[in-house]
Order: structure tokens, then sequence, then C-alpha cells
């Protein structure tokens, strides 16, 4: 403890008790300017600030600022502080719902990054000395919210001892994060100043289950999003009606790296795309040299079928596009198990890739060879059941995150039209872009149960406020 010294100036007591059996050091008064004081205290409030625990959905949620641009109109555009996208230290509290490991290969190369795929070609064997590190990657969740983030551990440096055990609620202190400027997804890494410690369930507030989480989730509007006043990459629940679907895609990808693979017709297998000469930069796979059969047996295991469906949606308030992937696309489409496993068959054993585009109706030429020919009729089988499952989409719940991309769409301009001799224009802003995270049919009972349980929650908030 610091303490003044009798002359004025201040003076410092630092003391530090080492046990040794039963003896203690004695006290050492040390003597310290003002200077010194003051930087003690400087360096002791920043320790306290790395040590805000936050939630996960404080990391998903960040305040917008208006700035105006220098040109002619002097529009002006949403910004976040620019310190949200440095490198900094983050301490996080949450609950480990999914543990997943997996092999990463590390090569050490004179170039840092990236390897362009024309370096990669000629460089020698002797250059590069492949190594590899187990990762981990830890799905975090909010405690009394949906929202999730991932903390990417290196696994391979020390053991995940009994702390870091699924459904257990887990403070991660300073781990090594960013956001990312143009996404805003947060990245989470372990560091060698990251320590992680148990927290007792009954020492916190009951920790509802995702069950529960979904069922009391409020219902938001569309509206909403494009007059946000923050960014809000939090899951929010929508009752929508799908009213086009743009594109439907359908292909083969690996499981390791997710890249598309491509199908070799004559010796029946399945391999890596491999480089264009032009291309800037390639994302490295373990199993880039291997090829396998439909009937090999870590066929199902090292690939699956990759989905990808791409609509608008609308609640009655405002539109918005959707993107679904794999199991929640399967989930919007309510595609049966017999109709899943057929287009699983077409793309194992006759075409790499399936696509439906809305508009696109038959393929300009006509089919000549018997691979073209079968390529139509399987594009024809997969036209026929979208455009089926167009009509019973009408009125859904989901349960879905906005993203961001990099290059937002500005304001444009639309001419409205009325009669022969008025016309109006007016703005037009881009529609925001969710990501599905869960799909589910819609009851009209159970809707209105769940609409009434939020109104009785609001009538008492309504009656204190006019109180």
């Amino acid at each position: 403890m610091l303490v003044p010294s009798d002359d004025g100036s201040l003076s410092g007591k630092l003391s530090a008790f080492f046990s040794k059996g039963q003896q203690f050091v004695k006290q050492t008064p040390i003597e310290v300017s003002i200077s010194e004081l003051v930087a003690v205290s400087v360096f002791r409030y920043f320790i306290q600030q790395l040590e805000v625990v936050s939630q996960v959905s404080d990391l998903l949620h960040h305040p917008l600022s208006n700035q105006s641009e220098d040109d002619e109109e002097q529009s002006v555009m949403m910004t976040v502080d620019p310190d949200l996208h440095k490198p900094h230290l983050i301490s996080l509290v949450g609950m480990i719902t999914k543990k997943t490991f997996m092999w990463q290969s590390t090569t050490s190369n004179k170039t840092i990054g990236l390897k362009r795929a024309r370096e990669v070609d000629n460089d020698s064997g002797a250059a590069c000395s492949p190594s590899r590190r187990l990762q981990c990657l830890l799905r975090v969740r909010d405690l009394q919210h949906l929202d999730t983030v991932e903390v990417r551990v290196d696994a391979s440096r020390f053991g995940l001892l009994a702390t870091l055990r699924l459904n257990s609620v887990v403070e991660f202190t300073r781990l090594q994060g960013f956001i990312a400027r143009s996404s805003y997804k947060v990245y989470l890494k372990w560091s060698p100043l990251t320590a992680a410690r148990p927290i007792s369930q009954e020492m916190c507030l009951p920790i509802p289950s995702d069950a529960e989480l979904y069922g009391s989730m409020p219902t938001t509007f569309l509206n909403d999003l494009y007059h946000t006043s923050h960014v809000d990459r939090r899951l929010r629940r929508y009752v929508v009606g799908v009213v086009h679907i743009s594109y439907v895609l359908m292909k083969r990808k690996c499981g390791s790296c997710h890249q598309a693979l491509q199908l070799v017709r004559r010796r029946g297998c399945w391999k890596h795309v491999e480089p264009h000469p032009g291309a800037a930069f390639y994302r490295e796979c373990n199993w880039r040299q291997q090829h396998w059969t439909p009937s090999d047996p870590v066929f199902k295991t090292r690939t699956y079928l990759g989905t990808t469906v791409r609509c608008v949606i609308d609640d009655g308030s405002a539109q918005a596009e959707m993107f679904l992937e794999n199991d929640i696309a399967w989930e919007l489409l309510t595609c049966p198990d017999g109709q899943r496993r057929r287009f699983e068959d077409i793309l194992s054993s006759y075409v790499d890739e399936l696509s439906y585009f809305s508009g696109r109706t038959a393929s300009g030429s006509f089919a000549t060879s018997r691979a073209e020919r079968e390529q139509e009729y399987y594009q024809n089988e997969l036209r026929a059941f979208v455009v089926d499952a167009i009509p019973s989409l009408r009125s859904v719940a989901v349960v879905a995150q906005r993203f961001y991309k990099a290059k937002q769409q500005r304001e444009g301009t639309s001419v409205l039209t009325f009669g022969k001799d008025i016309h109006l224009t007016t703005k037009t802003a881009p529609q925001p872009k969710l990501e599905a995270k869960r799909v589910d049919r819609l009851h009209v009972r159970s809707e209105l149960q769940r609409r009434l349980a939020q109104l009785q929650l609001r009538a008492p908030l309504s009656e204190t406020v006019a109180d």
C-alpha cells in the first residue's frame, strides 16, 4: 500500500509475503515519486478495464454514429468506432454448447500469409516443412440468449482439461480477438495470456435451455432493419412468407476445406479442383491429393451435399433477402427424406452440380451428348421440386441474424408513375440480408398464444409508466 512520507513526498510500502513453512519475509518500504505513483495508478486502471467480462450478445451489438461525406450532395453515412476493429483482449462468459476438433496444416515458408498458386508449383519440397496442429473450436452460447460465438484453441500445445467440457459455464479471461471491418464477425482466439475458470450454475441465474429460448423469443418486424442505429448481429425471430426464390444450388463439397469437388466421369471418382494458373490465392486442404468414389466407406464422412438457397421474404411491413445453407435450406423447402436421398444419389454418381435460377426455363442449346441430356433431365427434376414447394412457403417462422457485406449498396432512386402525367422520384434503400439459423412451420393457434403472451408482458409495463 502506498502512503505519504513524513517530509511531504510520497512513499510506498510494497509488502510481499512469501510463505516458507512458518517464516515470512520482512516488510520493506520503497520510496516512489509522484510520477511513478501516477503510472502505477494508470496501469492498475487499464488492468481493471481488461478484466471487464462481456456477454456473448454484447459482442454482436455495436452503436452507429453519423459521418458526413465531402461530396456535392453531402450525404450522411453510418460508421462505428474505428477502434472496434483493432485487435484487443476480450473477457467472455458463456456456456460451451459444441466442441469440434480439426487438424490444421501449417508450412514454414519465406513468404508470410497466403501463397500464390504459381509460387507453390515452383517451390521445392525442401523449402516447405509441413506440420499439423490440432485445433479446437468451442461454440460459446450466451447465458440468457441464443447468440453464439466461436473460440479457437490450439489444442496441440496443451490438453483441454475438464474446465472446457460441454454444457459447462466458463469464464474466459483475456482472449485475443477482433471484429472484422466489413462483416462485423467476431474472431476469438486463445492467447498466452488467456485463462479459463468454471462457474458454478448455483452462483448465477438459472440458464434456460435452447428449447425454452426458442419458445419465448419475441417476434420482430423486418421494417426495424431499415431504421436501426446499431450494427446488430443478434438472432431475431420473424414470421414471414417467401415471395420469391432467386436460386437453389447443390454441389458436392469437401468436409475439410468446404470447397466444391469435381466429378471425373471416366474414372467415376471425385477430386479437388486444380487451381487455375491465373488464380491469385488458393485454399490448402489435407485431402487435396485424394480421390473418392461413391462406394468408398469414407465418401459420406469426408464429403457432403452443400445446398444454398437465396430468397426474398416479406412479413407485411418490409422485405429482405434471406440466405439458407445445408440442413436449414432443406427445412425451408420441406423436402422429405426420400427426395433428399434422391438428390444425394444424383450428386454422388451422375452430376457434380445442380442449380435452379428463377426466370431460366431451359438451356439455350440442344443437348447433344449423353452427359448433357442427363444434366438437363436432373435440372428439370430440381426445378419441378422447387416450383412445387413455393406455394407452401407463405407462412413460416424464421430465426435469423443479419450479416453485412464488404461493399454496402448506396441508396438508389425509383420512379413511381400515377397515370400518364404524374411521376414521383423517391429514394430506395437496399434490402437487408439475413442468414437463417432455423425454420419452423407456422401454426396459427400457437402463434396466437405467443402474441397474447407478449401483450400480457407489455401490459404491466405500460400501467407502471402511466402511473
